[in-house]
Formats: structure tokens, sequence, C-alpha cells
């Protein structure tokens, strides 16, 4: 369809006065050719252009469609002779019978998943038939097999190019941002970062139908439903098979999950490119704004579910026993911290003690009479204890000093006392 093409508004008023402009033209042009036709009943004959004008009203009346009226989400188009004509409003519209008909169309937002709604997807039991049941409506679903080894930097420039030379290395967004692929920096002990996997990939599309008679002309039914919404998804959905077989093939299962974003907008473009859209979705020529075009979560087979659940057991399991044992060092550790603390504050209050002690008795020993006391307490106890040996000459100067100090010490008081 060419961009100038003007869409005209409801015209039904117009369709309407052709209308019955064509059945009083050709009622005059009877009554004039034939007038009235005798018949064996009527003898004065029949009016035939009265006759065509009473089927004329019947006509009119009934191309109102009352019987089929457009519902409120709805928009029709009104296709004379095989031409849309205009679009039409809720209600019942004018369309002759015969000559017209009304093509209608959703006015929200309409959506779809590719390969199908999930009940409709065929996904067999364990022991069960790969082959899809005779007289199914199921279909099988869309299985990518991913690499086994992540995607550099420079090899996906090598494959999408560059924004500036029409690849989709850099993509641009709707809102006008941009997405650029990740590298990614995947775990090597991650399966998904280093094995082939294959598994289901979901995609869908939405798209809103702004023009619906431009619609109705670039875009033809499909064969199948006689749908032209239909046709307009089945493109979509070729197109986006075609880039997920391209980009997810050379990727990882994990660097394709880091590049989700990119992925979609990927997908955005190459279904704006076949719609003829621009890089916010709207497309003149067909009439209608894409709004969404992504993937959905993937889905993993059952048993490597298990797997990836067993694996992230085990690898939180592995972390637990790391941090109990870490936690058990660290309370040694500290313990050992504690203890060493409690003795070395022991042992700094014993010398502390000791060191007080020798002060004091530094203190007494200074004054005659100190020495006095502290040579008494000691020969008392060396008289306690009978098998104290005192050893060499100044032990016994010590003993002696220590007698006579005493007996100094219990004369002064009896000379006192005379």
């Amino acid at each position: 369809m060419e961009p100038n093409v003007k869409v005209r508004k409801n015209r039904g008023w117009l369709v309407l006065l052709l209308t019955i402009a064509f059945i009083v033209v050709v009622a005059i042009a009877i009554k004039f050719a034939i007038g009235n036709v005798k018949t064996p009943f009527f003898k004065e004959g029949i009016n035939i252009a009265s006759l065509w004008l009473g089927v004329g009203m019947a006509y009119t009346i009934l191309s109102w469609r009352f019987w089929d009226p457009i519902r409120p989400d709805k928009v029709g188009v009104r296709v004379i002779l095989g031409y849309p004509l205009d679009t039409v409003t809720s209600g019942p519209p004018f369309a002759p019978l015969g000559v017209a008909e009304i093509i209608q169309y959703p006015t929200a937002t309409v959506q779809r998943e590719f390969p199908a709604e999930p009940e409709l997807i065929f996904r067999p039991k364990k022991d069960e038939s790969e082959m899809i049941p005779a007289g199914s409506k199921l279909i099988p679903p869309l299985r990518i097999t991913f690499a086994d080894i992540h995607l550099t930097t420079e090899a996906a420039k090598n494959i999408f190019g560059n924004e500036s030379e029409g690849g989709y290395f850099t993509v641009k967004r709707r809102d006008g941002g941009t997405e650029m692929f990740k590298e990614g920096a995947e775990n090597a002990q991650d399966g998904l970062a280093t094995a082939r996997v294959t598994a289901e990939v979901s995609h869908i599309s939405r798209y809103r139908i702004f023009d619906a008679v431009r619609f109705t002309i670039a875009v033809p039914p499909l064969e199948e439903t006689n749908e032209r919404i239909d046709e307009v998804f089945r493109q979509m959905e070729d197109e986006q098979v075609i880039a997920l077989n391209t980009i997810l093939v050379q990727m990882t299962t994990a660097q394709a999950m880091q590049n989700v974003a990119w992925i979609n907008a990927v997908l955005f473009r190459k279904v704006c490119r076949r719609i003829k859209a621009d890089d916010e979705g709207h497309s003149t020529d067909w009439g209608i704004d894409l709004e969404g075009s992504a993937i959905k979560p993937i889905q993993f087979h059952r048993e490597l579910n298990v797997s990836i659940a067993s694996i992230t057991i085990a690898v939180n399991a592995k972390r637990k026993t790391i941090l109990d044992a870490e936690a058990a060092e660290q309370d040694l550790i500290l313990r050992g911290k504690g203890t060493a603390s409690a003795a070395r504050a022991l042992e700094k209050e014993t010398l502390e003690g000791r060191a007080e002690g020798l002060l004091a008795v530094a203190k007494v020993a200074a004054s005659q009479s100190g020495q006095t006391a502290i040579g008494a307490e000691v020969a008392r106890e060396v008289a306690k204890g009978g098998n104290t040996i005192v050893v060499g000459t100044g032990g016994m100067e010590q003993i002696l000093g220590l007698a006579a100090a005493a007996n100094t010490a219990t004369k002064k008081p009896r000379e006192n006392n005379r």
C-alpha cells in the first residue's frame, strides 16, 4: 500500500444515499420502460415500479445489519465489491446485501504466544511416545540447542555487525535507548555455562490495529483461517524463529539468560523490518503498531530441572559446610585469644602484686623495728620446720642476725617494765 493513500472515515450516510438513489432510479426506469404488467390474477396489471420500490425498501432496511452489529471492542471495515471503503464504529452498520461486507477487527492489543499457548504444546510424559496423538490439536514445542562455549564480544560483532552497519550487535529499543550484547562472565562450575543444553523457547508478539482500512488492504487473509490477524502473526512468528535459531545457537544457556533484554530488542527490530515499521514499531503501510516482541523464560526438561535443583542444593550445602567450618574456626580463634588474654592479665596482676609486696617489704625493712619483726617472723618459720636446713655461712649469718634482732626486741620491753 502506498504511504500517501488517504484513509476515509465512516461514509455510511453516503453509501445509504447511493443505495436509495439507485433504487429510485431503477424504479423510474421500470415505470417508463415497462409500466404495468397484466396477469390472469390482476386484470389491471401489476405496477412493477411500485413493487421494485417495496422490495428496495425492504432491502435497505435489512442492509442495516441489525442482526450483526459491531461490538464496542471491535472496529469494522466496509468493503464494497472487494474495495475497503471506510471504517465503521460500534453499532449496526449499513452495508448493502450482496454488494458490501463488514470485516471486524479488535480495537484492543492482540497478543499471541508461539508456537502455541501452553495448553496446546505437546510434552510427552516419562516413557511416553514422542509421537503426537492422531487427531490431536497439540503441536511440538520449539526446541533450541544452545552452545557449550559462550559467545565472545568479537565473535558477536562479526556475526551481528554494528548498528551503523545495519547489524544487531547494538540494538535500539522502542523507548529510544539501546541494548548491547553482553559477553558475560559465567561460572565455570555452572552446567548452564559449559554444557550443550537443548531447551524449549517460547516467544510472544503483540500489536494493535490503528488503521483498519490500510490493514485490510496490506495484509491478505491466512488461507487456513481466512483471518488477516492470523497472517500477521504467522509472519511475525517466522521472523522470530529465524532470529532465535540464528542467535541462541551461538550462546550458552547462561549467556542467553544474561542477554534476554538484548535478544528481545533484536526480535523487536527484526519484526519491525518485516512489517515495514519504524524503530518504534509504527507501521504506516500495514496500519498497525508493534507493541512487543520477546521470549519467555527458557523451559528446561524435567530431568534437567531436577539436576539443576540438585546442583543448587549441593552448592548451597557446600557453602553452608564452609560457613560452618569458618564459624567454628573463628570461634576457636576467639576462644584462644580470650584464654591468652586472660593468662596475660593474670600474669600481669601476679607480677604487679609481687612488685607491690616487695615494695612493702622494702619499706618495712628500711626501719630497725621492721627488720626486727621480719627477723622474728623468719625465725618462727624456721622453728616450725624441724627439717629446715640452712646451708652456707651466709645463711647462718642471717639466722644469727635474726636471733640477735629478736633478742634485742625482747629486752627493750623488759627494761621499760622496770
